[in-house]
């Protein structure tokens, strides 16, 4: 008889499967996101219930699991280290990164190197300034995507100067605005667009909201942006709108965000209006649950 491998992975997500069973939604290191069935975990009969217990957001987890198709059933969990212990506004942050990658990652898809910055992240959440950890985050995972933002030249090849302001789409990028007379790392001033977007703290989601949510396996990828969403025949309005929202942000605030130097206050607001801006076009229409449940006022 073979032995089971075990492999490293996280919860995303779980809700409650019939009587006594948990759908999962995990993050692993060799396999991506995928989706589990862990039979009996809510029953009453000790260690089925001890099952329930570990199966939570941000506990290192060694997981097996069998199956070939698109729901698996989960077979093994065990605690790979202490779960990373997050609390207010650094949970919901958590939670922020969670929803990103179940709404950014195709299932099946492995994101070896992801998987090691997001166990980071979360450890540095744990104690690091919020804002830097999550634009951190967010830069990385569009680069894995295939969508990284230059953030050390503008649209013509030019190196972002710290004494200049610059304006940013999605389809068009970084281009100077020299002249202007505005501080753009002024937080009221960090935003220039036709729909404004909220300044309001970016973090997490229902994406662990409690058991019995009406969500999940089906619905997170349906959360997806469809191909038809992003053909050029047919563009949703909210990718649209997305595409032409302008975010105005200093030169500096663009080098610190590249090298990862520690944000300085006044960087925050723009900093976090750009990353919006960029991630828009890939999360689609739907809004994120996270801001529903969380907002941090800008200080």
């Amino acid at each position: 008889m073979s032995v089971q491998t075990l492999k490293r992975g996280f919860v995303l997500h779980r809700r409650d499967y019939r009587n006594t069973s948990l759908l999962i939604e995990l993050f692993t290191a060799d396999e991506g996101r995928l989706v589990c069935v862990a039979k009996g975990a809510k029953s009453a009969p000790r260690g089925r219930s001890a099952l329930a217990a570990l199966l939570q957001p941000f506990q290192p987890l060694w997981l097996g699991w069998v199956g070939r198709g698109e729901v698996k059933t989960l077979t093994r969990a065990e605690a790979a280290a202490p779960s990373i212990a997050l609390v207010a506004e650094r949970l919901y942050c958590g939670f922020y990164l969670n929803e990103l990658l179940i709404r950014l990652l195709d299932r099946e898809d492995p994101h070896e190197a992801l998987f090691v910055f997001y166990q980071q992240a979360l450890a540095d959440l744990a104690s690091e300034p919020l804002d830097a950890v999550l634009r951190r985050f967010e830069l990385r995972l569009l680069e894995e995507l295939g969508y990284a933002l230059d953030l050390r030249s503008d649209r013509q090849g030019k190196p972002i100067e710290p004494v200049h302001d610059y304006r940013y789409t999605s389809d068009q990028g970084l281009n100077p605005v020299p002249g202007l007379g505005v501080s753009f790392n002024d937080p009221v001033a960090a935003l220039h667009t036709g729909a404004r977007m909220r300044e309001t703290q970016i973090a997490d989601d229902a994406v662990c909201e409690p058991a019995g949510a009406e969500r999940f396996a089906v619905e997170t990828s349906a959360d997806k942006t469809s191909p038809d969403e992003t053909s050029p025949d047919k563009i949703s309005p909210a990718i649209a709108q997305a595409a032409a929202t302008e975010v105005m942000i200093s030169g500096g605030t663009l080098q610190r965000l590249a090298s990862g130097a520690p944000l300085q206050r006044g960087d925050l607001a723009p900093a976090r209006a750009l990353m919006r801006a960029a991630l828009a076009p890939h999360l689609g229409p739907k809004p994120l649950r996270s801001r529903e449940l969380f907002r941090r006022p800008s200080t």
